[in-house]
C-alpha cells in the first residue's frame, strides 16, 4: 500500500513539474461586440486560473455585420486595458488558437476586438472564446 501511495504521489509530482494542464476545460464563451468606428470594444472579463502562458486561449467568429470576408483583430487585455497578449486578425467562420503573455495569469481576462482595416464603420462581430482552451488542438 505504501508503495501506491508513492507511484500516485510521484506522478502527480510529475504532471505538475511538466505544467501540465489536464484540467483545462472548453467553456466556450458567446459574445457579441459593437464595433464603432476606431474605438475598440470588449467583452465581460474571465478568470484565466492558469499560471502556464503555453495553454491557449481560443475565438472563434460566428458572424460579422461588416463583410463576408474582412477580418476583425482580437487580443485579450487585463482590467485595466493593458494588452496581456498580441493581436491576431480573425475572419468569418475562423478560430485561431494563441498563447497570452505571462502577464495574462491569475486575473481576469478580456476579449477585445476592433476594425482590421482603421476605417471609420460600425459593424457586430459575434462568436464564442475561452479564456484557456489547453494546449495546441
Amino acid at each position: 500500500m505504501k508503495k501506491i501511495t508513492y507511484a500516485i504521489s510521484f506522478l502527480f509530482l510529475i504532471i505538475y513539474s511538466l505544467n501540465i494542464n489536464l484540467l483545462a476545460e472548453h467553456n466556450y464563451d458567446n459574445f457579441s461586440l459593437n464595433i464603432n468606428g476606431l474605438n475598440n470594444s470588449r467583452d465581460n472579463g474571465r478568470f484565466r486560473d492558469d499560471y502556464d502562458n503555453s495553454t491557449l486561449w481560443t475565438v472563434y467568429v460566428s458572424s460579422t455585420s461588416e463583410c463576408s470576408d474582412c477580418k476583425t483583430r482580437f487580443w485579450l487585455e487585463d482590467y485595466s486595458g493593458h494588452n496581456i497578449s498580441d493581436t491576431y486578425s480573425v475572419g468569418n467562420y475562423e478560430r485561431i488558437w494563441k498563447n497570452p503573455k505571462n502577464s495574462a495569469s491569475r486575473k481576469d481576462n478580456y476579449l477585445t476586438a476592433e476594425d482590421n482595416d482603421a476605417a471609420p464603420s460600425k459593424f457586430t462581430v459575434k462568436g464564442n472564446w475561452d479564456e484557456e482552451w489547453g494546449q495546441t488542438p
